[in-house]
């Protein structure tokens, strides 16, 4: 009998079919004061641990996903679940939230296509690059140290690599958008989304180090808590209608009423944005909208203020079709008053600024740009005008942190 049940375990191992331990020890973290145990302590401790995941920043909690109860718990850098009905080692998972993040700042559920055919910035192309794969699923490329990186790390039974592509996938998913240009906390990197994770590259680090996850559990946390306050605020201005100042936010000339304008403010999530008709051929995203009173040491006039936002441009044309020129001197801003500025002039003195580019279909470019706009204003929208294209315009409801 004995022999039997020994045979079994070590069949059950060699074929990869073992049961993750559920009922591991409590291991708390004074830095946060939150613990982790069971198969999510197992799977933190086995898939990366710190590194990977980064420190738990809430209780264990259920809720529900795909309509079916899950536990989660979330992290610094993602959420994991467990999924108690999937088979053995995939019965505990990372959240999708590479794939909300990209929802919740462009407004699409997947990126536009990249092409097999694409060089890289030095003319060659990446099919023919021992460091870069090519994901048909998604038809996007990973490349350089953000594939390195994502090939460090996996799912499998012998929970060590070298891991398969099938393997690193189960941990962070596919890349769901190329590389591109992101501003996080005022600085700018690159970045690329895969369907579990946010990968940065930050060239200030020493070698082992410059890529990194973001910390997208911390995002859902302060998008969270957001929405409680705001949850909070809509009751205190229902009781109490809050008087109406241009000031105190920014809202589209004439279109909204001002009960409207309170209703919204009360829902507008921390990081709010709103892009163009993601049905246009050149689709225009801005966010991260911040009014300063300097740039490069030179303070604003007398009655004006500066207004600094990050765009993203994507040119959604099917490959082979026309580029479209971007440039940051192409944008202007039209105030509450319907007077228009122009970005040439003082987009120049920022730091990152969207470059001059010829996008090619498929291909999105960032950057940030910058106005003048009288202090007793705000911006209503923003409007680009690109090649041989009708002006391209986005409605402005954002508040400037």
């Amino acid at each position: 009998m004995r022999l039997r049940m020994c045979i079994a375990c070590l069949f059950l191992v060699l074929s990869g079919l073992w049961f993750t331990p559920i009922y591991a020890a409590s291991r708390c973290f004074a830095e946060t004061g939150y613990c982790i145990d069971g198969a999510i302590r197992t799977y933190w401790e086995a898939h990366g641990g710190l590194a990977v995941f980064g420190l738990p920043i809430a209780e264990q909690t259920q809720t529900t996903i795909d309509g079916a109860p899950v536990s989660t718990q979330l992290f610094e850098r993602n959420r994991i679940e467990l999924h108690p009905n999937n088979p053995a080692p995939y019965d505990v998972q990372l959240g999708l939230l590479g794939s909300d993040y990209l929802l919740r700042t462009t407004g699409a559920q997947i990126a536009p296509a990249g092409a097999i055919n694409e060089v890289d910035s030095a003319g060659v192309a990446k099919s023919s690059r021992k460091d870069c794969h090519w994901f048909a699923t998604t038809q996007q490329y990973v490349c350089g140290e953000f594939y390195s990186y994502w090939r460090q790390y996996g799912i499998a039974a012998h929970q060590r690599g070298p891991f398969s592509i099938a393997e690193n996938t189960a941990l962070f998913g596919l890349p769901i958008t190329g590389v591109y240009q992101e501003t996080i906390n005022n600085q700018s990197y690159q970045i690329q989304l895969f369907e579990r994770a946010r990968l940065e590259y930050h060239p200030e680090n020493p070698a082992p180090y410059r890529v990194q996850l973001g910390l997208l559990g911390r995002d859902v946390l302060t998008q969270t808590d957001h929405q409680s306050t705001s949850a909070l605020q809509s009751t205190a201005i229902s009781a109490t209608p809050t008087p109406f100042v241009v000031a105190d936010y920014l809202a589209t000339t004439g279109i909204l009423s001002l009960q409207d304008l309170l209703s919204f403010r009360s829902s507008m999530p921390s990081r709010g944005y709103w892009n163009s008709n993601s049905a246009n051929d050149i689709m225009l995203i801005i966010r991260d909208i911040r009014y300063v009173e300097q740039l490069k040491g030179q303070n604003a006039l007398n009655g004006m203020k500066y207004m600094v936002g990050t765009v993203t441009v994507v040119n959604n044309r099917p490959i082979g079709s026309a580029s479209c020129r971007v440039h940051f001197a192409d944008f202007s801003i039209i105030d509450l008053e319907g007077n228009w500025y122009s970005s040439a002039k003082i987009t120049q003195f920022i730091d990152t600024p969207l470059p001059y580019k010829m996008l090619e279909p498929g291909q999105r470019i960032g950057g940030r740009i910058a106005f003048g706009i009288p202090g007793n204003s705000a911006p209503g929208q923003l409007v680009a005008k690109f090649t041989n294209e009708q002006p391209v315009t986005v409605e402005l409801r954002v508040w400037p942190h």
